[in-house]
């Protein structure tokens, strides 16, 4: 699947998925869910993916820190 058809499958910008699969922004357990459907994780792997956004938001004192991307965009 190419990067213009994950952002508007999953109506989020081109930067955003980006920046997601990259690593170089936050990451939402509602992020995670959503790109595992579309990308037909297994179910085991979603939960997965899912408790560790979780975690990590809560490491983060969840709270969204912007990141800038190597375009020099931000992505929250």
């Amino acid at each position: 699947m190419t990067l213009d058809a994950a952002a508007e499958a999953l109506e989020y910008s081109r930067q955003k998925i980006w920046c997601l699969e990259c690593g170089q922004g936050s990451v939402r357990v509602l992020d995670v869910k959503a790109m595992c459907e579309l990308y037909g994780v297994s179910p085991e792997m979603t939960e997965a993916l899912r408790g560790l956004a979780a975690e990590t938001k809560s490491r983060a004192g969840g709270t969204r820190t912007a990141t800038r991307c190597r375009s020099g965009s931000s992505c929250t």
